[in-house]
């Protein structure tokens, strides 16, 4: 997660020798948004729930495995309320979620699957 305002990062590259560099600086700012998205529980087993403080939720969820392989596409009818996603099938471990929000924004985050 972001700091809110500027926030200054850079990497640091370790060789197997020992040896580092670091990488140039980036500067990231964080806008405030009244909106901030919800989703819980978190580590999740089946029921999976996902809306903002201002009610909306995203048009449409892809949810991938560690591997990169598409565990689940949803495309929400609605855009008000609590979107329930059921991931019972979906394999145990880390889950990463694209959230495409409808006023164009792109969301991820991340959630355990038991």
């Amino acid at each position: 997660r972001p700091l809110q305002g500027t926030a200054y990062y850079r990497l640091k590259q370790i060789d197997f020798d020992g040896a580092y560099a670091y990488s140039d600086l980036v500067a990231v700012t964080r806008v405030s948004s009244a909106a901030e998205l919800l989703i819980w529980p978190n580590p999740v087993e089946d029921g999976l729930n996902i809306v903002s403080n201002d009610g909306m939720v995203p048009s449409s969820v892809r949810i991938h495995d560690a591997a990169g392989r598409l565990v689940l596409e949803h495309v929400n009818s609605g855009l008000h309320g609590v979107l329930e996603l059921r991931l019972g099938d979906a394999p145990s471990g880390t889950l990463f979620l694209t959230l495409y929000m409808t006023d164009g924004t792109i969301r991820q985050e991340r959630l355990v699957k038991r």
